[in-house]
């Protein structure tokens, strides 16, 4: 299937191809466009049924390119961190200023994270399932001590 890709190039050659991936599987992967195409002109049907908003697209693309950019980052900023944790700014400096969060100052000013010290912190307070509560339940009836292995 001959699909043309109109929208805003990039400078990363990679990561057009990577966009043009994911339109042609999203069109490939349309079944109400498969069935208007059937056996008609695919170039025709493609040029006349599937749409693209650009402005729309290019917020999504802008996305998909914020998000790769944060995925390589190990420093991260206040903004950064609201993005991966989805916490506001706000509650984020509120955690930050009762040392809740680690956190690092430099200068005095700006604060930055550590990705992997977000991620831990992100990770704490783990909550156990129902099946590791029955078996330190019985773990605890057998041996009489608590959390204990059978």
């Amino acid at each position: 299937m001959a699909i043309k890709c109109y929208f805003f190039v990039y400078y990363q050659a990679d990561f057009l191809v990577y966009v043009c991936i994911v339109l042609t599987t999203v069109i490939v992967g349309n079944t109400v466009l498969n069935v208007q195409i059937g056996r008609t002109d695919q170039r025709t049907a493609l040029r006349h049924n599937f749409h693209i908003n650009t402005k729309t697209m290019e917020e999504k693309i802008n996305k998909i390119l914020v998000y790769s950019l944060l995925a390589a980052k190990n420093v991260l900023t206040l903004e950064d961190v609201a993005l991966l944790t989805g916490l506001s700014k706000s509650h984020l400096y509120r955690l930050t200023c009762t040392h809740q969060i680690p956190y690092y100052r430099p200068n005095g000013k700006q604060i930055y994270f550590d990705r992997s010290e977000v991620e831990a912190w992100m990770k704490q307070n783990r909550v156990a399932t129902i099946k590791e509560t029955e078996q330190q339940a019985i773990a605890y009836v057998v041996t009489g001590k608590k959390g204990g292995n059978l």
